[in-house]
């Protein structure tokens, strides 16, 4: 009656991401840096108004 017990979500995930043919860590890694990299491109072009001097910009 295995199927009873629940499952850890540590143990879940081991198992979801044997059954998928995933990226390796690094790979994930260098496409989170990417994603970061757009989010914050994304911010500053939102918060700041085109043409605004260094001095002006919206602080970080």
């Amino acid at each position: 009656m295995q199927w009873l017990l629940p499952e850890l979500p540590w143990a879940r995930q081991q198992r979801l991401k044997a059954k998928l043919n995933q990226p390796g860590e690094s790979m994930i890694e260098q496409h989170f840096k990417l994603l970061k990299l757009c989010d914050e491109l994304s911010l500053y072009v939102c918060l700041n108004e085109p043409g605004v001097s260094k001095d002006e910009e919206h602080p970080w």
